[in-house]
Formats: structure tokens, sequence, C-alpha cells
């Protein structure tokens, strides 16, 4: 079911069998289903996805010749990533990410062994139930939480950026697993109960703020006040270009023209730069539309007020 409800589903496939491809590798004993029952397995869930794979693959045409996507993420996105995990908060992210460092530093002290035990279950038809160890544990949740994050980061160097931290959200179960089994490593009682006091303290903080306060970008009543005050023929700029989607979801005016500058970083290049003056260029008035945390943010509203009176200016 999460290739189909999932962006990065089918990357949560490729980190099962990277867990396979690794027992098989480390001799471990009975994770050898065989190539034939592999290729089986891969060949009913390649089938089952089918139905979905069309609308999959138009919207990534749709998104590679448009140029609307995502910036090209930075080395830091990876650690940033964790650190939504741990509530947005980069004290706790880091504290998390040494617990969960250390879960898989005692990988290597613990038997990558699968073991073979009587089973109690009515169900089993065998009489066996497969026993993975602590070391496999370890070594599936790590690949469960890198797999979903390294590879769109691999993939937005070289093609369209397809990274976004939202949707590696079904990586951060690992990470909590991982930080947990860090948490019960420690020798020390009142270590223990002093993280877990902090990270309930946290995170129930975060949970309060985000129901008793905005905590995203109003985009709804910003295109509602864009389209009560713009006038026909108006210039819509939406910067990153992928953020037109959202615009694009709460927009009902048909009489503006909608655009943006392509996304290669966070910075504008000479590309940006020759795209926006060829913008003024056309038209007269422009709506800029932007999110708060967008880098090129300052740039792009320095050469706009060169050109231009303000008008007025809002946030949400």
């Amino acid at each position: 079911a999460l290739i189909y409800t999932h962006y990065y589903g089918p990357l949560f496939r490729v980190a099962q069998n990277l867990f396979l491809v690794g027992m098989w590798w480390k001799k471990t004993g009975v994770i050898r289903i065989g190539w034939r029952r592999w290729f089986i397995l891969q060949g009913i869930i390649f089938v089952s996805f089918l139905p979905w794979i069309h609308i999959m693959l138009g919207k990534t045409v749709e998104i590679q010749t448009s140029g609307l996507h995502y910036t090209t993420p930075s080395v830091w996105d990876i650690p940033g990533t964790l650190k939504t995990y741990a509530a947005e908060n980069v004290y706790l992210g880091v504290v998390m990410i040494v617990l969960g460092g250390l879960s898989l530093l005692t990988m290597k002290q613990q038997p990558l062994v699968t073991d073979l035990r009587q089973s109690e279950r009515k169900d089993n038809p065998t009489g066996k139930e497969m026993v993975f160890s602590s070391g496999q544990k370890i070594w599936f949740l790590g690949l469960w939480l890198m797999t979903p994050i390294l590879l769109p980061f691999v993939i937005s160097q070289v093609s369209t950026p397809i990274f976004a931290h939202r949707y590696t959200i079904a990586a951060s179960f690992g990470f909590y697993i991982l930080a947990a089994k860090g948490i019960l490593n420690l020798r020390k009682n009142y270590l223990i109960y002093l993280i877990l006091v902090i990270l309930v303290t946290v995170y129930f903080w975060r949970i309060y703020g985000y129901y008793t306060e905005p905590t995203r970008e109003q985009w709804r009543e910003a295109v509602q006040r864009i389209e009560e005050n713009a006038q026909s023929g108006d210039y819509v700029l939406v910067n990153p270009n992928f953020c037109y989607y959202i615009y694009q979801y709460y927009s009902r005016r048909e009489d503006l023209v909608y655009t943006g500058l392509s996304s290669k970083g966070p910075q504008m290049d000479e590309k940006q730069h020759q795209e926006l003056d060829k913008l003024i260029q056309e038209s007269d008035r422009i709506w800029f539309v932007i999110p708060k945390k967008q880098e090129s943010k300052k740039q792009i509203v320095e050469i706009l007020d060169k050109n231009y009176q303000r008008k007025n200016h809002w946030e949400y």
C-alpha cells in the first residue's frame, strides 16, 4: 500500500531489497529465499503497481518539461531532514542523531545471524519462526532511514531535483526507533530519564504550538488577497517555481499571467537573472509570491524594487 500512498514508497521497497542482499552477502543463514522466489515476489509487486505507473510517469514528464521542480539540495539538507524529525529543534536533533549513531555502531558488536525457533503460533504450518538478531534489526532500520533520504539526494544532484523533506516522513520511524535503541544502550538510569523528559517536553511544546498557532504558510489567504486586488493581465511571479502548483491549487482567476523562475539552487544564477529581466520588460504590474525561507528572496526583491514602485507587502 505504501507505493500507492507515498511518493517515496518504491524507495522503501529498495531498502528492503538492500537488506536481503546484505543478508545474502553476509551468508547469514535462512535469508535465502532463492532468486526464483525473489523475482516472483518483485513481479507481483510490480504488477500491483502497474495501474499507478502511467500516472507517476506522466507527472514526472510534466515536471521535467515544465521546469517546475525543487531546487538542488545541498549536503546540509541531509542532517536538516533529521532535524525536521526532531521537532525542528537543532539541539534535540543532534542528541537524537548521536543516539541513533550509537545504535548503528553497536551493530558491529551484534551477530548478524538469523535464528529459527520453534513457533507456538497455531497459524504457522511449518512449526518454525524466523527470529532476527539485534544486529540485523539495527541494519534494517539504518537502511529504512537512509535509503529514502540518500537516493533522492543523489538523483537530485545528477537529474531533475526530487528531494523534499516531507516526502521522507515514513523514514522517520527508523530514526525514532534507532534513537530509542540508543537510549536503552545508556547504562545510567538518570541519563535515560533525563533524555526522556527532554524529548517529551520538546515534542509536547511543538505539538501545542502546532495546534494553537499558524505553523505553515497561509497560501489560501495569500492567493485570495492577490486575486481580490489584481487587475486583468497582471503577472504573478511565484518563486521557487515548484510552488506554482500550490498557488494553482487555490487560484480561481484565469485572466492573470502566472510565471516562475527556473530553480537550480538557493541563490539566483545568470539564467534566473535573464528570466527576471525579460519578465520586467513584458509586464507593468507584478505580484511576487515567495516562501519566507527562500534564500533568493532578498535578491529578487532588490531587483524588483529597482524597476517597480512597491505598492503593498503582506506576509502570511
